[in-house]
């Protein structure tokens, strides 16, 4: 009888991930999906590297996923020399990986990146295993787009020329965004029964909808009276704080009770530099540091969600995740355009406004429009239903479990078409 779909019994998955184990991005972007293959039927073992030995695990992350019937397996990160460090680690992924995969009888390797991707080839060519290629964007392209490689250096070229063995040795590929299909695969209908677009999903039961912002919160905030605009996580490389912050000087020019909340862990200062250099006043904006798990309570007092991410030719691989905790809650979003499916998702959808251009003419532009756009009573429905239907974690374990029932029935090997320059 053929297995169902959604049924992994039999599923004995290595999952490697080059991150810790207690970061963020396991905790939102691997753990839920490890947690809703596991229901369908699949066992795993999850491989991480530590930048620090393992604490004790009372109750923490380890214990949680070991009671879902999860094994875990670390190993410790290096970070320099950069290409010699990744190389060892490579190493040493791929040999332990090849001695769980005869000892637990693994018929899967899941690799989440490039460095894990490089393992999962060797365990293959070691004890043929086939492995999925969860690509999370163009790894060589974002350093050179970060400023710290060039295109003509040898880590870029090593990097692409691995990237190109990969994706012609993987037996299944996930990339985040339709965008960048066909400029991996141009030649067309050959790459679609071996490719799956998963965006960076939300586990919608940790961030509820609301119909109109919580005003309770905002007054023990002292923001009662005021339109929040509101922008999590991180400010760093692909991110763009001097024109998010002239942006809200401009929509606070427009309107005095426009307030940004910027919910950050380590930036403060730098923050506060900017925005004066902005010219964004001091009682116009406010940085408060939030654990995780409360983050989306201070979601919910917000008009709208920003994301400004830098456009650029690597960018077009990715997928934010604070898009979806936005529109979850029910934010619209403001963002920059030509950032992976974003523009795709918000116009198609009606759920924000997108900036393409940095003056401060473009910029009240753009607020003239959301403005205009925010009284429509149906905006925050939307924005959840978009969410539900695009970036919910479900919907994305259920690709992924497709992608599993595929490689289990052994489907024959696909012709791969080659890259052209990043340019294209």
């Amino acid at each position: 009888m053929t297995p169902r779909p959604d049924d992994l019994a039999g599923v004995r998955c290595l999952y490697i991930s080059y991150n810790a184990l207690e970061s963020a991005l396991v905790r939102s972007q691997v753990v839920p999906y490890l947690f809703g293959l596991r229901e369908r039927g699949a066992q795993f073992s999850l491989l991480t590297f530590e930048p620090q030995p393992p604490r004790a695990d009372d109750g923490g992350p380890r214990a949680r996923l070991l009671a879902e019937g999860i094994r875990t397996v670390s190993v410790r990160y290096h970070q320099r020399p950069t290409l010699a460090a990744t190389g060892y680690d490579i190493a040493v992924g791929a040999t332990v990986g090849a001695w769980l995969a005869r000892r637990q009888g693994i018929n899967l390797v899941h690799a989440r990146g490039y460095p894990p991707a490089a393992m999962a080839l060797l365990i293959k060519r070691t004890v043929r295993v086939p492995f999925v290629f969860d690509m999370r964007g163009l790894m060589a392209d974002e350093y050179v787009d970060a400023g710290r490689w060039t295109r003509q250096g040898l880590p870029y070229r090593l990097t692409k020329r691995a990237e190109r063995l990969l994706l012609r040795s993987a037996d299944a590929t996930v990339v985040l965004t339709n965008r960048i299909r066909p400029i991996l695969w141009p030649a067309g209908a050959d790459r679609e029964a071996a490719v799956t677009t998963i965006p960076c999903g939300v586990d919608l039961a940790q961030f509820p909808f609301r119909e109109r912002p919580d005003t309770l919160m905002a007054t023990r905030l002292g923001l009662g009276n005021k339109r929040i605009l509101v922008s999590s996580g991180s400010l760093g490389t692909w991110y763009l704080p001097d024109e998010m912050l002239r942006f809200v000087r401009t929509a606070h020019a427009a309107d005095s009770r426009v307030h940004l909340l910027i919910l950050n862990q380590g930036e403060h200062h730098l923050i506060r530099e900017r925005a004066a250099t902005a010219g964004l006043p001091t009682d116009a904006f406010t940085v408060l540091a939030v654990p995780p798990s409360q983050v989306p309570s201070y979601l919910a007092v917000a008009e709208a969600g920003l994301c400004f991410v830098k456009p650029a030719f690597s960018k077009l691989a990715s997928s934010p995740i604070k898009l979806g905790e936005y529109l979850a809650t029910g934010l619209p979003v403001i963002a920059t355009a030509g950032v992976g499916d974003v523009d795709e998702m918000i116009q198609g959808n009606r759920v924000g406004t997108l900036i393409s251009q940095f003056s401060d003419e473009d910029f009240r532009a753009t607020w003239s429009r959301f403005d205009a756009a925010s009284i429509d009573p149906s905006l925050r429905p939307r924005c959840r239903a978009t969410a539900e239907s695009l970036l919910d974690v479900a919907a994305g374990v259920a690709r992924y479990a497709a992608v599993y029932a595929r490689l289990r029935s052994g489907p024959p090997r696909r012709p791969w078409a080659g890259s052209p320059p990043p340019s294209a």
